[in-house]
């Protein structure tokens, strides 16, 4: 949580962060510390035991004062219009946030966050040495603040999942409303097979209308297709019946946070076989939920999972990395990933992590099993890491079968 932040500077031995960026759009690390959207962007400094304070150009400081940090200082205020003549934007900046950190008395080592090209922050760096201050690199600090969320967190983040299954049940009703023709293939009204392409872009206007927006195109992959964990789906496939369809959509809110979940549909009856593995999946994932919880090591829920799955007849990392090959059927991913900001995030579910759960963390929880050339099967909740007992997110239904 960001109440975390003077701790984890004092573990890292950093007097003073600095988060700066061109915009806080695409920039989670900025985005987080200000808990605004500010177009512009701007230059946040924590200093150890201190208020935060964000430097802001001067039509961005109403955006700015929307968001957690109290001190909102204009560029002016440090003579940015004069240096940028005679500097440029980007060292203007660097020397107006010099003159920032030599006024809240900063002293020692100094890091850099935010999402700025490689070239940028390299002068940055060079800029404020050559002020006189050292800089240290901890590119997953702030990361590490974000994996912890606190309840006013948490609650954006249900919101944005209510909404995410109002389309997700918006396109199970499309898909039950459909006819099936005489070739087996579903119809729509008027009579035209229906494609990947139509239901997406169906998913789109359903996205707009939630106030969401997908960073990533949405994956709704079919048959042999979803054999593929990140395959999204190829729009002129046409979508048969009795077939699997894994269907994972991760929008976020304009500006916020961001929700993450999968069903496998199967519009009319699915195979044994297909039954079988989608059985196998579901049970493996209410094993792990029912294993989280704070002070689980995050690869144990992993390892569960695999040693599960391996006993159901699936092939699993565990199974890859003993005999040293390239993963290509059955378990063949990470269990989950953190989401907040963004879908990538941690904590990460997987054998080789070394993070500890700990309690307000959100992560997913999604096994799946593929077979190439045949078919894929996934489910993906959301959960929120407790002291006792994992918190589901995630609400919509897991029958697969749509009649």
């Amino acid at each position: 949580m960001i109440q975390d932040i003077d701790k984890e500077l004092s573990m890292s031995k950093i007097d003073a962060l600095i988060a700066t960026g061109d915009s806080t759009f695409g920039n989670p690390s900025l985005a987080y510390v200000v808990g605004a959207s500010v177009t512009r962007g701007g230059i946040y400094i924590k200093h150890v035991g201190s208020k935060p304070v964000l430097l802001v150009s001067e039509i961005d400081v109403g955006s700015a004062k929307k968001g957690i940090v109290q001190e909102i200082r204009s560029y002016s205020e440090f003579g940015y219009l004069e240096l940028s003549k005679k500097l440029g934007d980007r060292r203007a900046k660097i020397e107006i946030c010099a003159r920032a950190l030599k006024e809240l008395g900063v002293k020692g080592n100094v890091c850099l966050a935010g999402r700025v090209e490689a070239g940028n922050a390299l002068n940055w760096a060079k800029g404020l040495k050559e002020k006189g201050f050292k800089i240290s690199v901890d590119e997953d600090l702030v990361d590490r603040v974000r994996m912890t969320k606190d309840n006013n967190e948490i609650d954006k983040i249900r919101n944005v999942g209510r909404k995410t299954e109002k389309v997700m049940e918006a396109i199970k009703r499309m898909l039950s409303e459909c006819y099936v023709g005489k070739d087996g293939k579903l119809r729509a009204e008027g009579g035209e097979p229906l494609t990947v392409g139509d239901v997406k872009a169906f998913i789109r206007i359903r996205l707009a209308e939630e106030n969401l927006i997908a960073s990533e195109d949405t994956i709704f992959a079919v048959g042999a297709e979803a054999a593929d964990p990140h395959n999204g789906g190829a729009e002129k496939t046409i979508i048969p019946t009795n077939t699997p369809i894994v269907f994972d959509i991760f929008p976020q809110e304009v500006g916020g946070y961001c929700f993450d979940t999968t069903r496998t549909f199967v519009v009319g009856k699915a195979s044994q076989e297909v039954k079988k593995a989608y059985t196998d999946v579901l049970e493996s994932q209410l094993l792990a939920i029912d294993s989280i919880r704070e002070s689980v090591p995050a690869k144990e829920v992993m390892r569960k999972v695999c040693e599960f799955l391996r006993g159901r007849g699936h092939k699993t990392p565990i199974y890859y990395t003993e005999k040293n090959i390239p993963m290509t059927d059955g378990f063949i991913h990470g269990l989950g990933h953190g989401v907040g900001l963004t879908i990538g995030e941690p904590p990460f579910l997987r054998l080789i992590s070394d993070e500890i759960l700990t309690e307000g963390a959100v992560t997913t929880v999604e096994p799946g099993v593929y077979y190439p050339d045949k078919f894929g099967v996934r489910v993906e909740d959301m959960v929120v890491v407790r002291k006792n007992k994992a918190e589901n997110l995630s609400t919509f239904p897991k029958e697969p079968e749509i009649s």
